[in-house]
């Protein structure tokens, strides 16, 4: 597939209906006017320049502003269609009674056009009409596009700090249904934006699983969509079962949120502090001394996405390679500095701006791994990532099975190098992987050995809303278990002894030892593209009428097992799998994403972790598949815990939700939609229009606040939205967009109705300067790195038919704010590699 295929469909379609409206009337100034989820939507897909390039756009406010009276302004208000959304609208343009024959309060703005992120119901349509004046409202555009683009094959739909206790919390279960309602509204706009119409398959777990929140989810979904289809009868023949939707939810692999990761991105969120939107702080230094720098790891960042899946040991193999080409290259420039002609410095200058961008995002990466190494000598982390790979897999790295896995265990929950949260994690996996059978009074002892608080004991019980069962034996067979020496307690110095006198080191060669589970999300879709999933425990929610377009929905390649960059090569000593590109080839646009291409969307609610998104581009490059995955959260394991911790608690406390620190052709066009019983149809894009029936819908469910809050963006946080007015940026002659980018209405002014810069030589060798890279040999930078660190064993053949060879296309940066429409300056990236190989 294209890079960024989701990310520039939906910019496309935004900016497309926006320019639309602008386009109306091209002389008159206007402001775009969005609220809280509106931003974080455009956030993920545009900018500020972006957006106010063309036509008469002149700023950005927020919806919830103080109102100030422009009145030779026109307002773009791109918003979610809540009641709150609506009645703002309405005051904003609301006829006040005069005083002495002067209005007491004029309007917020001249005229209005809507650009809606979904929907708009009658009920609140008709109090747009009722409220309005019939001189106001312009044009009406309904986008479907309420979900966020959080990688290019990553979304994820929007959430409020509650959405998890409200989906798994026994004390809510009449506002789960809410919660997965808003859900389905947003696969709809998902689907509208791929112009898909899936068939879709949900997770039915087992009678001990009581979670069953697949189904009701699918069954949402499914009801939107007829909704949608039901005024999109084109869009439905022409895409049914082209596309399978499959629906899970986050009981489908309990293990996967606690384990310990050592792919790089999966590493950063759980160890470090990298903060929403994937804002990265760091110190380096510089010719002034330390100066903190700050890089957004995103899809701008080619050095990311071509790491951001890789095994750490192999980050810090490619990133030695990259400074020993960096230091080439500034030997290189030096020489050529040396020279006295004016071309060679022509070629010096020129080159400049590329190599400090390489060096910035290279010198980076190379402070974020460093801190990720020194992470991996605390706490013991490389013994508790053993022991967890034993209770996950059932094994140890040589294929032994241990009997005595508390020999092991309670050693490492007593231990004080072990962090708390760390023996949660550890304990959670230990109890899971008992499925059950450790009863009552050996939990209690556990808990008691590793000193967990009160709050981290519930977050153990808390695993019951997630459909797991701690008692399926009987408890007197459990407790039997520690009434003698030889049970589970009895043996505790002894396991003590035997952990302080180290136990037998045997690695495999030909893998990462702390690296050997699999997610189960993982093989359910692998199967699934095979054709082999169990159709009883993932049956499709309504089967086709044509069991063609369902064979046409399935992979049937012979793909055994598809493994990651640094998993183990097979017998014949090749990773690369039937029917993959192999080692060595480049794989194209082309061939990752044509005509014959599948698609497939994987929504899973309570949250992906970063291992399933990892997963998820393995098997789209595997297959030659669209893969998309999506979630109500991205979780890292700290998230998980915090979200499970509050599960208990009582509706008058609410849980403190999941933090936020730890985001040509378009194939999203829809045909138009005709107006409102029979008022007008027009769409911009050309074609024809027809009647459509009546609807009687519910009002939109949204999560719009009372009072505006100071924003940042996700991707660029000097960029960030405030509410506060945006200053004009440049602004360039507006170009008409063709083809419609939703369901577009117009209403009439009289009625309601609804159809290289140069540098001198002077200063030549002082930029030399500050880029110095001198070298101090070839000893690694991670040579500190403890004995769990190098114990972890690279392929015997590293090629994978996974790596990604194609760069990112880079969209344009800047970030969407209110305050400020400036583009900051990129200064010299300064001296930042002389303490590299020190």
């Amino acid at each position: 597939m294209s890079h960024n295929q989701l990310k520039d469909t939906l910019r496309y379609r935004v900016l497309t209906a926006i320019r639309k409206a602008d386009s109306t009337s091209p002389m008159a100034p206007k402001v775009v006017v969005v609220d809280n989820r509106s931003v974080k939507l455009l956030n993920t897909c545009t900018t500020t320049t972006e957006l106010c390039s063309g036509g008469g756009i002149t700023g950005i406010v927020h919806l919830l502003d103080a109102p100030t009276a422009r009145p030779d302004t026109e307002a773009i208000y791109f918003v979610y269609p809540t009641p709150d959304a609506i009645a703002r609208i309405c005051q904003d343009f609301a006829l006040v009674k005069p005083k002495g024959g002067v209005p007491s309060t004029p309007r917020r703005f001249k005229a209005c056009h809507l650009v809606l992120t979904y929907e708009l119901d009658d009920q609140l349509f008709g109090k747009l009409k009722a409220s309005l004046p019939a001189d106001v409202l312009k044009t009406l555009d309904e986008l479907y596009v309420s979900f966020q683009v959080v990688e290019s094959q990553i979304f994820r739909t929007e959430s409020s700090p509650q959405t998890f206790y409200n989906l798994f919390s026994p004390h809510m279960v009449e506002k789960a249904p809410l919660e997965m309602e808003h859900v389905a509204r947003q696969l709809v706009s998902l689907c509208s934006t791929l112009h898909i119409n899936p068939l879709i398959r949900y997770h039915q777990p087992d009678d001990y699983n009581p979670c069953k929140l697949s189904r009701e989810a699918a069954v949402l979904f499914q009801t939107e969509m007829d909704k949608f289809l039901q005024h999109h009868t084109s869009y439905a023949s022409s895409t049914q079962g082209q596309t399978v939707c499959l629906i899970l939810d986050r009981s489908v692999d309990l293990y996967t949120p606690f384990l310990h990761e050592f792919t790089y991105q999966a590493m950063c969120m759980d160890l470090l502090n990298i903060q929403d939107g994937g804002k990265y702080q760091y110190d380096v230094e510089t010719g002034q001394g330390m100066t903190q720098k700050e890089v957004i790891l995103d899809d701008e960042d080619p050095l990311w996405v071509e790491l951001r899946h890789k095994h750490i040991m192999e980050v810090r193999d490619i990133l030695h390679q990259r400074k020993e080409k960096l230091q080439e290259q500034q030997r290189t420039m030096s020489r050529r500095g040396d020279k006295v002609g004016m071309g060679h410095l022509r070629t010096v200058v020129s080159s400049l701006p590329e190599f400090e961008k390489e060096l910035a995002r290279v010198v980076a990466h190379d402070t974020l791994l460093r801190e990720c190494f020194e992470k991996l000598n605390q706490g013991e982390l490389g013994n508790l990532a053993n022991l967890e790979q034993i209770l996950v897999t059932g094994k140890t790295a040589e294929g032994e099975v241990l009997k005595n896995l508390e020999m092991e265990l309670v050693p490492l929950i007593d231990s004080p190098e072990v962090s708390a949260t760390d023996k949660l994690r550890l304990l959670m996996i230990y109890f899971i992987a008992k499925n059950g059978s450790i009863g009552e009074a050996d939990r209690t002892k556990l808990m008691q050995v590793a000193q967990l608080s009160s709050k981290q004991r519930d977050t153990i019980s808390n695993l019951r809303g997630l459909g797991f069962q701690f008692d399926r034996v009987p408890p007197a067979a459990t407790a039997n278990s520690t009434q003698e020496e030889g049970g589970l307690f009895g043996r505790l110095k002894q396991s003590i002894r035997n952990h302080a006198m180290g136990g037998p080191q045997n690695p495999d060669e030909d893998s990462y030892n702390l690296s050997r589970y699999v997610p189960r999300f993982k093989k359910v879709v692998d199967d699934h593209l095979r054709g082999q999933l169990d159709d009883n425990e993932y049956p499709l929610l309504r089967p086709p009428q044509d069991e063609r377009a369902m064979q046409s929905a399935l992979s049937r390649k012979s793909l055994r097992s598809v493994k990651a960059t640094w998993a183990r090569p097979g017998p014949g000593g090749s990773s690369t799998p039937t029917g993959t590109t192999p080692p060595g080839v480049r794989r194209t646009v082309s061939t990752a994403s044509n005509s014959s291409a599948g698609k497939m969307v994987i929504f899973v609610v309570g949250g992906v972790t970063y291992s399933e998104i990892r997963a998820t581009y393995e098997l789209s490059q595997a297959y030659g598949w669209d893969i998309y995955l999506g979630s109500t959260h991205i979780l890292s394991p700290l998230e998980f815990l915090h979200s499970l911790s509050g599960l208990h608690e009582i509706p008058s406390h609410p849980p403190g939700g999941l933090p936020l620190t730890s985001t040509t052709s378009c194939p999203g066009d829809v045909p138009s939609r005709s107006g409102r019983r029979g008022m007008f149809g027009h769409r911009f894009g050309g074609g024809h229009s027809s009647s459509k029936p009546s609807r009687n819908m519910k009002s939109s469910n949204g999560y719009d606040h009372k009072a505006a809050s100071a924003m940042t963006s996700p991707r660029h946080g000097a960029g960030g939205y405030r509410a506060a007015d945006m200053t004009p940026m440049g602004h360039s002659t507006s170009q008409s967009s063709n083809g419609s980018t939703g369901h577009y209405r117009q209403a009439s002014a009289t009625s309601m109705n609804r159809s290289t810069s140069s540098t001198a030589t002077s200063s030549l060798q002082q930029r030399f300067d500050r880029l110095d890279v001198r070298s101090n040999g070839h000893s690694s930078p991670y040579s500190s790195a403890s004995s769990s660190v190098s114990s972890m064993r690279k392929p015997s053949n590293p090629a994978s038919p996974y790596a990604s060879t194609a760069s990112p296309s880079k969209l344009k940066t800047g970030g969407i704010s209110l305050s400020s429409t400036s583009d900051s300056d990129k200064k010299s990236s300064g001296n930042f590699l002389n303490r590299w190989l020190g």
